[in-house]
C-alpha cells in the first residue's frame, strides 16, 4: 500500500498522462482538428484536477500541491510525446523533456515512500533555484537556435546523442537507487543538527561511491546536454555542477564528521566521493 502523498502524486502524473490515450485513439475515432484533440486533453485533465480535488479539504494545501506539480509534469511529458510523433526531427529534444518530468516526479516519488514522515512539495525540486531554471532555459535556446541555423552538425555528430541518452539514463537510475537504498537517511537539504534515527549508510551503491546520488544527478545533467549536442551548454552544466557538488560535498561533509565522528572518516578513506577532483571535507 503506498502512502497517502505517493498515491497522489502518481494519480497527478497518470492524468497529466492520460490525453496520450487520445493520441492512440485517433485513428480510429476520426478526430485529427488540432484543437478539438487540445480541448478534449484539456477536458480530461481538468476532470481529473476536479475529481482528486474534490477529495481532500480547502485547507488541504499540500496535496493540492502534490497533485498539481504531478499533473503539471504529466502534461509536460504528453506535450513531448506529441513532439516526437509530429515532428520525428526533434524526437530527442522529446526525449529530453520526458527525463526532465520524469525525473523531478521521481524525486518526490520515491522519497515519498521511503521517507513519507518527511516529504515536502519542494522535493519536486521545481523551485530548486533562479540558476537552475536559467540553466534550463538557456540549454532549450541553445538546442533551437543550433538545430535551426546548424543542422549540418546534428547530423555529423548524431552518434553523441545516444552516448548522451545512456549517460543521462544511467545518471538518474544511479540517482534514485541511491535515494532508495538511504532512505530516511537521505535528506534534500544539508543537515547541520544530526536526527536520532540518522544512520551511517555505507551499503549499495554507497560502498561504490560516497555520494552517489550527487554523482547519478552530475552525469544525469551533462548527458542531456551530450544528447541535446548542446556544447555549450555541455561546458557550462559541467563547470556549474562541479562547483555546486564541490561546496555541497564539503558543507555535508563537515555535518557527517561532528555526527559520526571516526566512523565518517574511515569511510572516506575507503570510497571516494564519485566525482571528478571533488575529496570533500578532510
Amino acid at each position: 500500500m503506498l502512502p497517502e502523498s505517493s498515491t497522489i502524486s502518481l494519480i497527478g502524473l497518470i492524468s497529466g498522462l492520460s490525453p496520450i490515450i487520445l493520441l492512440l485513439l485517433q485513428s480510429f475515432i476520426k478526430i485529427n482538428n488540432f484543437f478539438i484533440s487540445f480541448g478534449l486533453s484539456f477536458g480530461i485533465v481538468l476532470l481529473s484536477y476536479l475529481f482528486v480535488i474534490s477529495l481532500y479539504p480547502k485547507h488541504d494545501n499540500f496535496n493540492k500541491s502534490n497533485f498539481l506539480s504531478a499533473l503539471l509534469l504529466g502534461f509536460i511529458a504528453t506535450f513531448a510525446v506529441v513532439l516526437i510523433l509530429k515532428l520525428p526531427y526533434h524526437f530527442i529534444f522529446g526525449i529530453y523533456l520526458i527525463q526532465l518530468c520524469l525525473f523531478h516526479w521521481s524525486e518526490f516519488f520515491v522519497t515519498s515512500i521511503k521517507n513519507p514522515k518527511g516529504i515536502k512539495i519542494d522535493f519536486y525540486m521545481l523551485n530548486h533555484s533562479t540558476e537552475y531554471i536559467l540553466a534550463l532555459i538557456f540549454s532549450v535556446v541553445e538546442y533551437w537556435l543550433e538545430k535551426t541555423y546548424f543542422s549540418t552538425f546534428f547530423l555529423k555528430y548524431q552518434w553523441l546523442t545516444f552516448l548522451g541518452l545512456a549517460i543521462s539514463i544511467l545518471g538518474e537510475v544511479l540517482r534514485k537507487i541511491s535515494l532508495w537504498t538511504a532512505g530516511t537517511n537521505f535528506n534534500h537539504y544539508v543537515e547541520y543538527e544530526k536526527r536520532q534515527d540518522h544512520l551511517l549508510v555505507t551499503h549499495g551503491v554507497y560502498k561504490w561511491f560516497r555520494h552517489p546520488s550527487y554523482v547519478g544527478w552530475f552525469y544525469f545533467s551533462i548527458g542531456t546536454q551530450i544528447a541535446l549536442l548542446n556544447p555549450v551548454c555541455f561546458v557550462g552544466y559541467s563547470i556549474a555542477s562541479w562547483k555546486f557538488f564541490s561546496d555541497r560535498i564539503y558543507q555535508e561533509e563537515k555535518g557527517l564528521i561532528r555526527f559520526f565522528g571516526s566512523d565518517y572518516i574511515a569511510y572516506q578513506l575507503a570510497v571516494g566521493t564519485g566525482l571528478p577532483f571533488i575529496k570533500g571535507y578532510v
